[in-house]
């Protein structure tokens, strides 16, 4: 998708890449700086890293983007103590009925699943969670979850 810049920038100053994404830029007939998102940075920001799969339309990509924002929790086999984060697509999320742990103000937040979500019946937060939680500066007020965005201070 291309974007006209009508205020391209002044003679010697450099260009700003907006939301961090590598940009090309051409002028066209007019001399009006045409910047347009590469391929390569669209294409890293909606291949799904758990499966590979990318999206063929701007519709899908959209989704794609919005499935990727979430943050899958999975036990760490590495050691009893750890979490691993995973993102994952529409195409290979875990279909094993995962938990969601949502923020009380703005309702984001990680989901669980596998054995993370079946500890979770009891009502309680397994412990590695509720560190997990904390190391991203969640705040866990009795059964209320506020994330680093919305907790109070």
């Amino acid at each position: 998708m291309a974007l006209l810049d009508p205020y391209p920038p002044a003679a010697g100053q450099p260009e700003e890449a907006s939301s961090g994404a590598e940009l090309a830029a051409t002028r066209d007939n007019s001399g009006s700086l045409r910047r347009m998102d590469s391929l390569a940075a669209t294409s890293s920001r909606t291949r799904c890293p758990s499966c590979g799969w990318l999206p063929d339309d701007e519709r899908q990509r959209a989704r794609q983007r919005q499935d990727l924002m979430v943050t899958w929790l999975y036990p760490d086999p590495s050691g009893p103590e750890e979490l691993r984060t995973h993102q994952h697509c529409a195409r290979c999320q875990p279909t094993r009925c995962p938990v969601g742990l949502d923020c009380v103000i703005c309702g984001d937040g990680p989901l669980l699943s596998g054995d993370l979500a079946v500890a979770t019946e009891s009502g309680e937060l397994p412990d590695t969670v509720r560190r997990w939680l904390n190391r991203q500066d969640w705040q866990v007020i009795g059964a209320a979850l506020y994330c680093p965005s919305c907790r109070p201070r």
